[in-house]
């Protein structure tokens, strides 16, 4: 189990790592990049000092999980904290997987047609894929975490929350700047406006 949870985090850092580096050289994203460098450059010491302590902290509590699912603890849990554990594993394995293919797909649709939004195939069942296989990524290693004391328990799952809610923020600003610059597109309109933006449900 310890092993499983192990080669989840690693896998899920080599993801997003090669990811951002080959996003960052796509063409299409340099607006994006150059907008977000340009309010990192007009952002204040304290604004940043406190993101950064914001980010280590959270940082902090998501190695958390991992280091209760590789303690002794974890090895002589019952019967059903053991299947909550690896039913953790299954749900952050199928929210990665859902990830890669989602931002796949979107980094192809952005390099045939730069200008225009990405709306079919993961993107036709809401609007942000990827964000859902974040979420259930994180879900899935907090219940890793389960065999914790209940403070640990309890901090295993407060990140998840802070990402659920985080990403929801980002996509209402994304789907914000999306109204704005796809308006003039064909099927825009109508896609936007039946696609639910995380939970694929009606």
């Amino acid at each position: 189990f310890g092993m499983a949870c192990c080669g989840l985090y690693a896998a899920y850092g080599v993801r997003l790592s090669t990811f951002m580096v080959r996003r960052q050289n796509e063409e299409s994203y340099a607006p994006r990049f150059d907008s977000l460098q340009l309010k990192s450059d007009m952002m204040g010491v304290a604004p940043k000092f406190a993101i950064v302590t914001g980010v280590s902290f959270a940082q902090a509590l998501y190695a958390l999980p991992l280091s209760v699912a590789t303690s002794p603890r974890a090895a002589s849990a019952s019967r059903g904290l053991r299947l909550v554990g690896w039913a953790g594993v299954g749900i952050a394995t199928v929210g990665l997987l859902l990830e890669h293919f989602a931002d796949e797909q979107k980094l192809a649709g952005k390099r045939a047609r730069p200008t225009a939004p990405v709306m079919d195939g993961l993107y036709a069942y809401c609007r942000h894929p990827n964000y859902l296989g974040e979420i259930m990524f994180h879900v899935g290693i907090s219940c890793m975490g389960v065999s914790g004391t209940p403070i640990q328990v309890a901090a295993c799952v407060f990140p998840t929350f802070f990402m659920a809610f985080t990403l929801q923020n980002a996509a209402l600003r994304s789907d914000k700047e999306a109204d704005h610059r796809y308006k003039s597109i064909e099927g825009y309109r109508a896609w936007a406006g039946s696609t639910p933006a995380i939970l694929p449900v009606p």
